[in-house]
């Protein structure tokens, strides 16, 4: 520290200026004392900083040499070790973030080396694009993003759900899809949400052979799905259309396709897919209607499919059912959900007639909302005693007592009554395996047990397989009757090591108490004044 005599301050290290430079007007040799001094330390500071520049060059240098001789971790494990933790990586991260996988490449020059030589980090790449442009260095950067997949199996994402037909800026997404054309080969997954133009501009003609494994197609708003007429020749696995499909997705090759989800659809679009897809295992088929427009009844023919083996379908018109379910044969089906948009009446004696002409092999059946009264479902489970899973989910206005008949049946076969009313000659689902019933009702709980009991008079400890039990009675809080008696927890109390039994009472804001758990007395204390727990606290 020094002392300014002139300003009468301590001068220190913040009133050091970059240079200080003498005072004297007269030439070097001239200066007076205290100059010449100063132009001798100025001289000594800029030989030290020169020295320190050179040592900070050489500390630089030992760095360089330090990552040689100390490699990290990753730097010490193999090639393909590093690079199988980057795809992870790229895996795990969310939406596949363009800046989270180019920063692989900014540690060192070696994680870029692998990085930019692993196709499998570039495999995925979607595109959300809010502001419904696409600027240059953009399409830029997915160029070299697609040149280092190697012919590495694709999967493209393209939301924009948003973009219209007359939007602005439609020029830059056509120049995008140009670019992705140019890799149709390696198309594996598409999933695809745009306009039809920009639909209608994929191509893959270019292409010798194309591979796509699923194909997801969705429209902005009430649009039907058109579908590029090159895709006519290259048939995917996988299917999924969300919006109503239009006359040229029929040019589709189905004949590789084993899955299919599409929202919305006609009955005479289902069975031509059914008869166009030799190959389907698993459709889903989740708004069935009947054309608005005339069709002719060779479109409804019947069609018998060998292989089909889950069905799910939603019903929206009575009519659409009955043409509908009339119309197919399904020897191999094992899993049927049927989801009655309506609650239209007899739908029955139609899924009877199906699983009698199709087969005896059906594992699990699950009724939404489906009208269907308790001696009707006893005629239904009658013809399915393979059924390991059963799921009701009943009408809302169909009653808390609609299916006791159905409950009673299921022990109907150990009845000494004779009569042909009472008796059933062999027991209901003699294989079942899960139950599940969920609806905004009270479940009669005095036929619980009727699932346990033996299934024959002789006994001889055989039972149904039972291994879950899930009742979810839902909006009852408060209400009484929707606790479990002592008297039916003594009738299940054998059984509880053996059978997952899930007894819920739960709200729609996900308020939810655990009715096993709990006796007639907390219960009724925990609910005095409608009070609830949320799931996990019980």
């Amino acid at each position: 520290m020094s002392f300014c005599v002139r300003c009468e301050q301590t001068l220190g290290p913040a009133d050091r200026r970059a240079e200080v430079l003498p005072l004297c007007q007269s030439s070097p040799a001239d200066y007076c004392t205290v100059c010449q001094e100063l132009v001798t330390v100025n001289d000594e500071i800029e030989r030290v900083k020169a020295m320190l520049h050179g040592l900070f060059d050489k500390q630089d240098e030992i760095r360089s040499r330090l990552n040689i001789t100390h490699p990290s971790i990753v730097d010490r494990l193999p090639v393909e070790v590093a690079a199988h933790i980057f795809i992870t990586y790229a895996t795990d991260c969310q939406y596949r973030r363009t800046s989270a996988l180019l920063r692989l490449g900014a540690i060192s020059r070696r994680w870029r080396q692998i990085a930019w030589s692993t196709p499998g980090i570039w495999s995925e790449i979607s595109f959300y694009f809010p502001r419904q442009r696409i600027p240059q260095e953009r399409l830029e950067l997915i160029e070299e993003w697609l040149a280092r997949t190697s012919g590495y199996p694709l999967t493209i994402k393209l939301m924009e759900h948003n973009l219209s037909d007359s939007s602005p800026y439609l020029e830059e997404f056509f120049a995008l899809i140009d670019i992705l054309n140019q890799y149709c080969k390696q198309w594996s997954r598409l999933f695809i949400s745009l306009p039809p133009s920009l639909l209608l501009s994929f191509d893959c003609s270019s292409c010798i052979s194309c591979d796509i494994h699923y194909l997801g197609i969705h429209t902005n708003g009430t649009q039907a799905v058109a579908l590029p007429p090159v895709f006519s020749r290259v048939g995917p696995k996988k299917l999924r259309s969300r919006g109503p499909l239009s006359l040229d997705m029929m040019s589709l090759n189905w004949s590789r396709v084993t899955e299919i989800d599409i929202t919305y659809i006609t009955v005479d679009q289902g069975l031509r897919i059914l008869r166009l897809s030799p190959n389907l295992r698993h459709c889903l088929f989740e708004e069935i209607s009947v054309s608005d427009v005339a069709t002719p009844v060779e479109a409804y023919r019947h069609i018998n499919h060998p292989v089909l083996q889950r069905v799910r379908v939603g019903m929206v018109t009575e009519d659409a059912m009955a043409l509908f379910l009339q119309n197919i044969t399904l020897p191999a089906l094992e899993e049927f959900r049927i989801r009655d948009w309506a609650s239209h009446p007899g739908p029955a004696n139609m899924l009877r007639s199906l699983f009698i002409r199709s087969s005896n092999k059906l594992k699990s059946l699950k009724l939404d909302k489906v009208n269907i009264t308790g001696d009707e479902l006893i005629s239904v489970t009658q013809v399915t005693p393979s059924l390991e899973k059963l799921c009701l989910r009943p009408r809302r206005d169909a009653g808390e007592r609609g299916l006791d008949s159905f409950y009673q049946a299921l022990k109907g076969h150990l009845s000494t009554d004779d009569s042909p009313s009472s008796t059933h000659q062999a027991p209901l689902l003699p294989s079942l395996r899960f139950f599940h019933w969920k609806v905004e009702a009270i479940f009669p709980w005095e036929f619980i047990s009727a699932f346990l009991v033996p299934l024959s008079r002789e006994g001889h400890g055989i039972r149904r397989p039972l291994e879950t039990i899930e009742i979810v009675c839902k909006n009852f809080f408060g209400d009484r009757e929707t606790c479990i008696s002592q008297s039916v927890r003594s009738e299940l109390a054998p059984f509880e090591d053996l059978v997952k039994f899930q007894f819920k009472l739960r709200e729609d804001s996900g308020d939810q108490f655990d009715l096993w758990h709990m006796t007639d007395e907390s219960f009724c204390g925990s609910l005095g004044s409608y009070g609830s727990t949320r799931d996990g606290e019980l």
